[in-house]
């Protein structure tokens, strides 16, 4: 390998580092002008359902019907057996010994969905 390819290389790296922090700037900045001044927000809230959508379809796009094979349903069963599952039923185990009743009913609510649609809502 080159000098002129590892340097290249090293800055392409330091290029997709900052892009990533100007992301996480750019969603922290939203997140708390979002808070503080929530003008508008009914207005947006119907492009909240097609940018699940294209998220969910970005996310799978490059999913490839030959590698979903025997061998990859384990760790994809046992993803949804915590989310759906095991984690919900701790945290009504947790919930009922800790929580006041009005308490505990807000995490049976959030309890009912599997754990990742949960802390969306949050």
């Amino acid at each position: 390998m080159t000098r002129r390819s590892m340097g290249s290389r090293s800055e392409a790296s330091r290029l997709g580092a900052l892009a990533r922090l100007k992301t996480a700037l750019l969603v922290a900045v939203a997140a708390v002008l979002g808070i503080t001044v929530p003008v508008g927000g009914d207005a947006l809230e119907v492009l909240v359902t097609p940018l699940v959508i294209v998220l969910v379809y970005s996310s799978l796009r490059s999913v490839e019907i030959e590698d979903l094979h025997a061998g990859t349903i384990g760790p994809a069963a046992v993803s949804l057996l915590l989310s759906y599952v095991a984690l919900p039923a701790a945290a009504i185990v947790v919930g009922t010994a800790l929580l006041s009743r009005s308490a505990f009913l807000g995490v049976l609510a959030m309890a009912v969905g599997p754990t990742t649609a949960g802390s969306a809502l949050v």
